[in-house]
């Protein structure tokens, strides 16, 4: 009977959740670090490359080669993924996993390339269906789970299909609750990152551009970053949980299971005869040296009670009405679903008393105990249904009598305020870079040559960000920018040394005491046109 609801239902997933974080647990470190010493790199090389992508102008010209260094990493991830979940099954199964040689490594990387190359395009497709993920999912996982480097890659495809099929409920589950407490995960890495900066400033006194700007960090590439850590620090256990799902489903037909589970009795019987044995042959001697103390029937039952009624027994008032405390992850999944639910009856009960106060309460006869309350669900769907289409019909009557009585009028819109170049803290992302040129243009005609260079400045500033060789932020100093443009314009040697001589005469004009004069402005725009004739 047990073996029958084993092969249609399978175990409770959230003991699967348990006992995969039990076996994490259990694994030696050299275990894990097959794990890390895979996944690492790939992880490193994987933001490398999405960092460059997003702040290098030149990213598409290095594309194929990036691409094709990502893929080999990808593959040495997936190789090292799949011995450490063969070491993993091998310790569950109480077995010594296979050795290395040429041939496993060779037939795993290609079974590993073979597959994994499909689940590229597979995996988003099945996201989108929504209801076939997760039987794809797990298909990937088994995948490299049941890659031990003996198997050809149709014999592994057959063996993660019939894998994949078996207890959709308790794959259904992981894929639930897992992910639910991954964003836990994200969130505890986020926090942890975001006060690092903040840490070594009132520590060690270390002053950076994230702990004056904690804003600055939040851009893709940290996001990035949050998402991979969290991915290095779920994934272990994603992979636990779907090892033991493999190593039940072989158990359907091997009885694996019922042979460690009888392996593990046989250890503690003997354990129990050494200590019962130890207390036989100490027997004689307690018998020696100390009088056979009488123990009648009230004695018994009066240290019975005594010893039950201590405190190291008070657990069994927690445990639940299966026999065992609930885990790690169901008291989690308990928390969010009891939050969840009260969050929906909180709505409720706002919802039922503003149709309370728009209907007025009809309460019943007291005499009359099977009549409904105020307002049956169905009555106040009906009345909300009622006030809307209502409020269409006056809405649309208003606009049609508006519009057939009122005159035709034209709105003025009044336009946004020109920014102010005297503030610090104007930046140039705040208008074109035309713009800030006719601004530029303005205040020369206005005389006042020290607002036309902090106009030009600007105008320079938007040019160069809209060719992605600076990224405008308040916090960046003159310096920043032309570390910036030194960095990412290095295709472009000649527009350096302008760009340092715009800086140093705006440098000794807006900050410093120099007067501005017609020949500083001459100079820098005909660096500035110099920079936008070469970029």
């Amino acid at each position: 009977m047990k073996r029958e609801f084993l092969r249609d239902n399978g175990k409770n997933g959230f003991d699967v959740m348990e006992e995969a974080f039990a076996l994490l647990l259990s694994c030696p470190p050299s275990m894990l670090s097959l794990y890390f010493l895979g996944s690492a790199p790939f992880v490193a090389g994987f933001l490398v490359f999405w960092s460059q992508a997003c702040n290098d102008p030149f990213a598409k010209d290095h594309l194929i080669e990036r691409s094709l260094i990502l893929a080999g990493l990808f593959v040495w991830m997936k190789f090292f993924q799949a011995r450490f979940c063969v070491a993993l099954a091998a310790q569950l199964g109480g077995s010594d996993p296979l050795p290395w040689n040429a041939r496993a490594i060779l037939r795993t990387v290609i079974n590993q390339t073979s597959l994994h190359a499909s689940g590229l395009i597979l995996l988003p497709l099945s996201a989108l269906i929504a209801l076939p993920f997760a039987w794809v999912w797990a298909f990937y996982q088994n995948a490299t789970n049941l890659d031990d480097g003996t198997s050809e890659v149709r014999h592994l495809t057959t063996q993660a299909i019939r894998q994949a099929q078996l207890w959709p409920l308790q794959n259904h589950l992981i894929l639930l609750v897992l992910p639910a407490f991954g964003l836990f995960v994200f969130l505890n890495w986020m926090t942890l990152c975001l006060a690092v900066p903040q840490l070594l400033r009132m520590l060690f006194g270390v002053e950076s551009a994230f702990s004056q700007s904690p804003a600055a960090m939040f851009n893709s590439t940290f996001f990035a970053a949050m998402l991979c850590f969290t991915y290095l620090s779920l994934d272990p256990l994603i992979k636990a949980c779907y090892v033991l799902r493999c190593f039940y489903g072989n158990s359907l037909t091997s009885g694996a299971d019922l042979r460690v589970t009888l392996a593990r009795m046989a250890r503690i019987t003997v354990l129990v005869l050494v200590f019962l044995l130890a207390g036989i042959s100490s027997a004689p001697c307690q018998e020696s040296t100390h009088a056979k103390p009488v123990v009648t029937a009230e004695n018994l039952e009066q240290a019975i009670d005594k010893v039950s009624q201590s405190e190291k027994y008070t657990w069994r008032e927690s445990v639940d009405h299966r026999g065992k405390s609930p885990g790690l992850f169901e008291q989690f999944y308990r928390t969010l679903t009891s939050a969840i639910e009260g969050l929906i009856a909180f709505l409720g009960a706002v919802i039922a008393q503003l149709l309370k106060w728009i209907f007025g309460r009809q309460a019943p006869p007291e005499d009359d105990p099977s009549a409904p309350g105020w307002m049956t669900p169905q009555l106040g769907l009906l009345y909300l249904a009622l006030a809307i289409v209502a409020s269409l019909l006056a809405v649309a009557v208003m606009r049609f009598l508006r519009n057939r009585r009122s005159p035709v009028t034209t709105l003025s819109v009044a336009l946004p305020a020109r920014p102010d170049v005297r503030d610090e803290q104007t930046g140039a992302d705040e208008l074109p870079e035309n713009d800030w040129f006719q601004m530029g243009r303005v205040f020369m005609d206005q005389g006042d040559l020290r607002l036309a260079l902090r106009a030009f400045y600007l105008a320079l500033l938007a040019h160069l960000a809209g060719r992605s060789l600076v990224t405008i932020a308040r916090h960046k100093s003159n310096r920043d920018y032309e570390n910036e443009v030194g960095r990412r314009g290095h295709a472009l040697p000649s527009i350096l040394p302008s760009f340092r001589e715009n800086v140093a005469i705006i440098d000794c004009t807006w900050y410093g005491n120099h007067k501005a004069v017609p020949e500083m402005i001459g100079k820098f725009v005909a660096n500035l046109e110099e920079i936008r004739r070469t970029t």
